[in-house]
């Protein structure tokens, strides 16, 4: 396993800080020679293919030197391209204008706090390199100075790799660079990470005397650099360009010792990473296989997109098992055609130090890893274990210890996706493991995933949350009498769980929570027991109770909640069943009467009466706790659609019906209020015979009812769009309010000082009752509002909706609070806070009640350890 070396300071004054921006994504992908789509694509397609293409990531892909669309091979301009072709690929003619090209797209696209990602393969790689010199010595131009793009390149190429703090003299060769970047360029412009698989040093037919500038250099200049090699490849015309050429560390340096602090999902990684592959070199930047689905994701391919992703790249997750080049598959490149190379002069990197050049012949050698480099682990996947050799070409560094063909492990670069695979895999056999193995496994998983590259390798694998899940349901089937090494086993799992990122594992209710959980709650041991609340934290949720379902037959849509929160009652058809929450059962007989489907339902305030109405039109009151019939109440023209209590008086009722009216009653005497008190579309308010006042009000079925606290006014909400305000005692309307849609619901607040309603046109408002202006427009529901309800101390307002969840609500600010349930799960018709404001109970059309804890209490896991208060 590498180790992270300590910091240091660059020689050119560089601190290693990365300042880079976090707003936007630019990503530059330049593909290797000959390199473009088809059967055989690279990995710079592959990694294209799983980028993330949005607002905050922005993409671009060249297909390389020697890649042109082919006319029919008839026309003379196909031919032309031929020639142009072979050249191109010998001498590399549109290097520069493809590295301009993609100069040009960056500023055109670049805004500040932008994060500029490079990656490139082969001369792609060498290509991407430049590019991040050119940006460091020249700058980003200013958009709209295009025309200065081919100038600009001048200028870079003609300086040096000095990097000067200050103003340089008017005589320096480095001071019409700083000129250009200072007058044309943006301020601060830092290439984030650069990707490059297998760097070739040839950019024409022989490697030229002078490099562009930085790009051999150390690439000091960009806060990350990788580099993927390949250590089976022998071409000299492939021979590699390390980070200072010829070396991976500056001459006066002996190991590694750049680490970078910066501000992103892990503190400390190293800033130039080189890591040797098994393979040739287009095993390792792809295009040797085909790969036409781009799902080969090979060690190389991994490896880079890891380090990328925690640089901030955003890529899509690879599900599956990388295919890498086996060790007898992998291709000999070094054919006769290219032997013709091996044996000429070619001026080449003698790999001795960080300059120095040879043009002794190849003659096939293999290639040199040097100091500050790492293997990868995939290099022994295929190796023989008998084998005293090394399984791949390339020769390594005199002072490097090799024990039976493998080199020492702090030279090892691990493969932590595939040591997350297999650790996992043994772990789901739980039949064929014991306790001790089991433990050896999962600690060496707690190990992996306190790295953020181990965090990444273990979310990559499909499904693995679900695995590590079902651990803990399988650990035990209860809370009871666990012993030690099963309670290890869950402290261990919950702990890996933990490190998941939100959203990679549903959440559950507390009671559905496996039994290991509570059996760490209850735990002596602390940390058993501050993991497992972290735990019920993040996974769980604030539902402490979901009741029996209810039989199928039931109508839940027209449910009421009794005040207390105990009791649910809910229609079966033309009769009324009154639920308990908790236990699910009927708390008394069937109430029987109606001759025709209930349709609506509400608990007195002391909950010792119900009142029903139904599509016989009748209103019916009962006594709550024998089921007896006491009133039968009858003058609606039409089925009957919403029923309230007056709340200071059990004796009087107000009921809506789809004949446009509102109609308060004498439970009592089984008559309405006065022939006066009926609350027509059109009221018309008598006395002594003689009409004095026509009020209008609904014109359209009346949807809810609801009583003031002190039971002198009535508010009203219809499929006109309209909540109305009336006056109980002369039956007169005081005001109008107005959704974009049918009214489902109202409600008072507890002092009575402004109403809430819930419409089909997916709000809730509040109003004031006095002047019936609008307070709050409360949005966020998906779906039809079907219930709004204030809690006692009214402070805060519950609604419900065919969405699937229950919204809490800040009274006074007009601000949710919380949401419970999900989006787009069973509709909730009705919704009650407990009396104690503690607790909300909702009823959903599955026939289920679901209580909620509003306290936080849940989150200690008190509902899981004892016996607790719930209603």
């Amino acid at each position: 396993m590498r180790n992270d070396p300590p910091n240091v300071t660059n020689k050119d004054g560089h601190d290693g800080s990365c300042k880079c921006g976090t707003k936007r994504n630019l990503v530059v992908c330049i593909d290797g020679t000959s390199n473009k789509f088809g059967a055989k694509n690279t990995n710079i397609v592959e990694l294209y293919s799983r980028l993330v293409k949005d607002d905050r990531q922005l993409t671009f892909y060249n297909s390389g030197i020697g890649t042109y669309a082919e006319p029919s091979w008839k026309s003379p301009s196909y031919w032309k391209q031929v020639i142009t072709n072979k050249l191109d690929l010998a001498l590399a003619l549109r290097f520069e204008k493809i590295l301009l090209d993609a100069y040009r797209w960056l500023s055109e696209m670049y805004r500040p706090g932008d994060r500029i990602f490079l990656f490139g393969f082969s001369r792609g790689a060498y290509q991407v390199r430049a590019l991040a010199g050119m940006i460091e010595k020249i700058g980003l131009i200013h958009k709209g100075n295009g025309a200065q793009i081919p100038f600009a390149y001048e200028l870079y190429a003609r300086s040096t790799d000095a990097q000067p703090d200050t103003k340089p003299k008017s005589k320096d060769p480095e001071y019409m660079t700083w000129r250009f970047k200072t007058t044309f360029s943006r301020k601060d412009v830092k290439v984030h990470f650069v990707g490059a698989w297998d760097t070739v040093s040839s950019i024409g037919f022989v490697r030229p005397a002078k490099d562009l500038p930085l790009t051999t250099s150390g690439m000091k200049h960009v806060c990350y650099f990788r580099h993927a090699l390949a250590l089976d490849e022998r071409r000299v015309k492939f021979l590699p360009e390390y980070a200072y050429g010829g070396a991976s560390l500056p001459s006066d340096m002996e190991e590694e010792t750049i680490v970078l602090d910066v501000e992103s999902s892990h503190t400390a990684t190293a800033q130039t990473m080189e890591v040797w592959f098994p393979g040739m070199h287009s095993d390792i930047g792809g295009g040797n296989a085909v790969n036409i689905d781009l799902d080969s994701y090979g060690p190389a391919l991994q490896w880079m997109a890891q380090e990328a992703i925690l640089a901030g790249v955003r890529a899509k997750p690879f599900h599956g098992k990388p295919k890498g080049p086996a060790a007898d598959n992998i291709k000999r490149s070094l054919t006769r055609f290219w032997w013709i190379f091996e044996v000429l002069p070619i001026r080449r990197l003698s790999y001795e130090d960080s300059t120095e050049t040879t043009h002794r012949p190849q003659m096939g050698a293999p290639r040199q890893v040097v100091e500050g480099q790492w293997i990868h682990e995939s290099a022994y996947w295929d190796a023989d274990p008998a084998a005293t050799g090394l399984p791949f070409k390339a020769r390594l560094p005199s002072t490097w210890k090799v024990t039976n063909g493998r080199v020492d492990d702090s030279k090892i670069e691990e493969d932590l996706y595939n040591k997350v695979r297999e650790n996992l895999r043994l772990l789901l056999n739980k039949p064929q493991i014991n306790p001790d193995r089991f433990i050896t496994h999962l600690n060496a998983l707690v190990e992996i995933s306190s790295s953020s590259e181990g965090r990444i390798s273990l979310t990559e694998i499909e499904n693995s949350a679900m695995h590590l899940y079902s651990i803990l349901i399988d650990i035990a089937d209860t809370s009871s009498d666990l012993e030690d090494w099963q309670l290890k086993m869950a402290d261990l799992t919950v702990t890996i769980l933990l490190k998941f990122p939100k959203g990679r594992l549903s959440k559950n209710t507390p009671h559905q929570m496996p039994p290991v959980i509570t059996a760490l709650l209850k735990s002596t041991t602390l940390d058993y027991v501050e993991r497992a609340k972290r735990f019920l934290q993040t996974y769980g949720t604030a539902e402490i109770l979901i009741s029996p379902e209810f039989p199928r037959n039931l109508r839940p849509s027209v449910s009421s909640i009794s005040l207390d929160g105990r009791c649910i009652a809910v229609p079966d058809s033309k009769k009324l069943t009154m639920w308990d929450v908790i236990t699910g059962s009927a708390l008394a007989e069937p109430l029987e009467g109606h001759s025709s489907e209930v349709h609506a339902v509400a608990f007195s305030q002391d909950g010792t009466q119900i009142v029903t109405g139904s599509h016989d039109r009748t209103v019916r009151v009962w006594d709550a706790v024998t089921s007896q019939a006491l009133h039968v109440l009858e003058g609606h023209k039409s089925l009957v659609t919403c029923v309230a209590f007056n709340p200071n008086l059990n004796t009087q009722i107000v009921s809506g019906s789809t004949d446009g009216t509102v109609r308060l009653w004498n439970a009592q005497t089984g008559s309405n209020v006065g022939e006066d008190r009926r609350l027509y579309n059109e009221y018309a308010y008598r006395q002594t015979g003689r009409e004095i006042h026509v009020l209008k009000g609904h014109t359209s079925h009346i949807r809810s009812v609801a009583y003031s606290p002190d039971g002198k006014k009535i508010a009203s909400g219809a499929m006109d769009n309209t909540v109305c305000l009336w006056d109980a005692e002369m039956g007169q309307v005081q005001h109008i309010a107005w959704h974009m849609d049918g009214v489902n619901c109202v409600a008072f607040s507890p002092n009575g000082k402004q109403i809430v309603s819930g419409s089909r046109d997916e709000t809730v408002r509040v109003w004031d009752a006095f002047t019936g202006e609008s307070v709050h427009v409360l949005g966020g529901h998906r779906n039809w509002v079907c219930s709004v309800v204030y809690s006692e101390d009214g402070q805060k307002i519950a609604s419900s909706s065919l969405d699937g969840t229950v919204r809490i609500w800040d009274a006074e600010k007009g601000q949710v609070l919380d949401i419970l349930g999900e989006n787009g799960g069973p509709a909730v018709f009705s919704v009650r806070f407990s009396p104690d404001s503690k607790r909300v109970i909702s009823g959903s059309v599955t026939g289920i009640a679901h209580v909620w804890d509003m306290t936080d209490e849940w989150r200690d896991g008190r509902f899981l350890v004892g016996a607790q208060h719930i209603l």
